[in-house]
């Protein structure tokens, strides 16, 4: 049994993605270059290693909550949990700076460094011989996969290690894929597989200029059916993955960097009482926004839900992303670079004419256009023109392009939907008005859902030539 290496495809859709995923990181890195301080390192590294811990042991049935977890790493006892939970969430940690260790070494990745990351892990752990390889065959639960036996591990992680070294013409994101999923294909231990392989591949990452990511205990049952896909030769679930939560770990980067920037120019500008009340303004504002973008999502959901088995030959894939938080609503507004802002987006298959188009829904500002009344002299009179500019400050809004073939477009003009955004506390949506050559916002929430119907009936005749 050897591991199907071989057969693993990445789409030109696919492609595309990483590429963009790789200008975010490209983007990012160039800010880090230009200096952190020791303080802001030190908040960045604490808040991803309290939550890869956390959710890397929840995956695998750790009790403890992510507060729980962030006072044992803060070297105090919990009496009223297990105390296998609280020794594998110091193991863990453990782990993670021994990790760091190696990569400020630039030490290479292989076999050693990984039987002394499982000796870190599993130091302590009852009946677990830690640092060595597995002594007996083993059945995944819940897995149709059959690792390989016992005393061929040695050969199979040293296959693997071979193709690492010579591999070098392939994304990243990728390899760092297979990197991930093999390791789970060979088991090669008896616990701790699935926390060794998400070390291993957060080593690998962070060697080659991305950041660590973070599969969450709410990725769980995708995270597992995208390794059950890899199985059956399939990588592509467990690479979109992977670009998923890269973006997020971005973001959280992202969110630091302009939280220091922002809280310097409000030091600069304002004195607390003033920042304060002005934050407290914004978070008002970005409740009732979140809101109403929930709803519309919500609604478009259920739309696409109520015919997704109804569409002849055409398949509908919904996917969701979380809600831009509430820093980053400040830095868009703010006009700070924001990278992660896709919302949700819709795939429609044609499997039978080989087309495939994905509708991709993300934030973007938006500056109103405003008239401005400027007074001028003519022959000694005072006149007044009005002249028109963009605001100062802009808002939040939706809006939709196309991704087809790895390229990236504006919807067809033959599509009346426009973006949607709030004007006070109410959802607007907009439009085209082909009469007036423009477009106009539907003040009315509740016809968000028959412009959410036309919009879908549009995307499929448009793209897919259907018509019901």
């Amino acid at each position: 049994m050897e591991y199907p290496i071989t057969n693993y495809i990445v789409d030109e859709d696919l492609k595309s993605v990483i590429k963009d995923i790789q200008n975010v990181v490209n983007r990012l890195n160039a800010r880090r270059e230009n200096g952190l301080n020791l303080e802001l390192k030190k908040k960045i590294f604490k808040q991803i290693k309290i939550s890869h811990v956390y959710n890397s042991n929840a995956i695998e049935g750790n009790t403890l909550t992510l507060r729980e977890t962030e006072v044992i790493l803060d070297n105090l006892e919990l009496n009223d949990k297990p105390l296998k939970d609280q020794i594998e969430a110091k193991t863990l940690s453990n782990a993670i700076d021994f990790l760091y260790d190696l990569i400020n070494g630039n030490e290479k990745l292989n076999k050693r460094n990984m039987m002394e990351l499982h000796q870190i892990l599993l130091t302590g752990i009852p009946n677990i011989a830690p640092g060595v390889c597995r002594k007996k065959d083993v059945k995944i639960k819940n897995s149709d996969h059959s690792p390989p036996e016992w005393i061929l591990v040695e050969e199979h992680l040293e296959k693997m290690y071979q193709w690492y070294d010579q591999t070098t013409s392939i994304f990243p994101i990728v390899k760092a894929a297979i990197l991930h999923h093999w390791i789970t294909w060979i088991h090669p231990f008896e616990d701790g597989n699935g926390r060794i392989s998400r070390l291993i591949m957060n080593f690998y990452l962070l060697q080659n200029g991305y950041p660590e990511i973070i599969i969450r205990i709410e990725d769980r049952d995708r995270y597992y059916n995208a390794l059950t896909a890899a199985d059956k030769k399939d990588l592509s679930p467990l690479i979109e993955l992977i670009t998923d939560k890269l973006y997020e770990t971005t973001s959280i980067y992202e969110e630091f960097l302009n939280e220091e920037e922002r809280e310097k120019e409000w030091i600069g500008k304002f004195n607390q009482s003033v920042a304060t009340k002005k934050i407290e303004t914004h978070k008002y504002d970005y409740e009732v926004w979140r809101s109403s973008m929930d709803v519309f999502k919500t609604r478009f959901h259920q739309s696409i839900s109520l015919i997704s088995d109804k569409v002849d030959g055409i398949e509908l894939q919904f996917r969701d992303f979380p809600i831009i938080s509430f820093n980053q609503y400040l830095d868009i507004i703010e006009n700070r670079q924001v990278s992660n802002t896709w919302y949700f987006t819709l795939a429609l298959v044609n499997q039978k004419k080989y087309k495939k188009i994905t509708v991709i829904f993300y934030f973007e500002r938006f500056y109103p256009p405003i008239q401005v009344r400027k007074p001028f002299y003519e022959e000694g009179k005072k006149k007044v023109k009005v002249v028109k500019k963009k605001a100062r400050f802009p808002f939040i809004k939706l809006y939709a392009s196309v991704r087809e073939a790895g390229h990236t477009k504006k919807l067809d003009d033959k599509i009346e939907f426009v973006n949607v955004g709030m004007k006070g506390d109410k959802m607007m949506v907009g439009v085209k008005d082909f009469n007036r050559k423009g477009y106009v916002e539907s003040k009315e929430t509740h016809l968000a859902t028959p412009i959410i119907r036309k919009l879908i009936d549009q995307l499929l005749e448009v793209y897919m030539d259907f018509n019901q």
